[in-house]
């Protein structure tokens, strides 16, 4: 879940909510569908929050997109400048 804020400038916040720790991937995806930063790679803690820096991005719609072993959930934002 995006917790904002959407537009964002600097960075935003998503709310991984799993029941149990494990791996998780989260990128961010451009419109295009490309990767342009890979925002957490690694173990994660259930129900946890990740701060991601989106200051170097260009203007425009992006996905973040979290993957984990109970699957993938994608959450739309724009980065506005």
């Amino acid at each position: 879940r995006l917790v904002g804020p959407n537009p964002a400038a600097t960075r935003i916040t998503l709310e991984l909510r799993q029941q149990t720790a494990g791996n998780a991937t989260v990128d961010i995806v451009d419109a295009r569908g490309r990767v342009v930063r890979v925002a957490h790679s690694g173990p994660l803690a259930a129900d946890s929050e990740i701060a991601v820096d989106v200051s170097t991005l260009a203007a425009g719609v992006y996905w973040a997109r979290a993957r984990t072993p109970a699957g993938t959930r994608a959450r739309g934002f724009a980065v506005a400048r």
